[in-house]
């Protein structure tokens, strides 16, 4: 049924995740690409853009930078048109890290601040204080300390707001 691929969609996208960070990056590939398709079946085009950005946060790790810019504007452009914004947020911040990782700061600079724009008006707390303390490091590398010093005390005060510091 509709209800039993979807759930197998959101097995393997968690079981992608899981070896992505245990560093098992080729099964961690294969469980991604088994789980779009089944995304696309059932119609899921929020979670299937979130899955498009896992993996290319796995390929960006890879050093495949154009292959996943290509999987993150698809899957951005797919929230854009289903009014997932929380997502949509989600799409920016992945491109304003994979940006920031080539060292094309002033893009990065405005991904993320669109993600913060969207994440403000989801109110998704915690992703704001994980961009910010992104922007904390673009800053940083950018020599702007002062911003640095600011972008990271925010961050560390969303975070501890909403009782999760594992990004800090």
């Amino acid at each position: 049924t509709t209800g039993d691929l979807e759930w197998q969609a959101r097995t393997l996208n968690s079981l992608g995740n899981i070896r992505f960070i245990c560093g098992v990056i080729d099964n961690a590939r294969a469980c991604f690409e088994a789980a779009l398709p089944l995304y696309k079946t059932v119609g899921e085009t929020g979670l299937e853009g979130v899955c498009r950005s896992n993996l290319a946060m796995l390929l960006q790790g890879a050093g495949k930078w154009d292959e996943a810019r290509t999987l993150l504007q698809d899957a951005l452009e797919a929230q854009r048109r289903n009014g997932a914004r929380l997502y949509e947020g989600y799409c920016l911040a992945c491109l304003g890290i994979l940006t920031h990782e080539i060292g094309n700061f002033d893009e990065s600079r405005r991904f993320y601040d669109d993600a913060l724009k969207v994440f403000a008006q989801v109110g998704d707390r915690r992703w704001e204080g994980v961009v910010n303390g992104y922007l904390s490091l673009l800053f940083h590398e950018t020599d702007d300390l002062s911003a640095a010093a600011s972008s990271a005390r925010l961050a560390e005060a969303i975070l501890s707001e909403v009782g999760d510091l594992r990004c800090m």
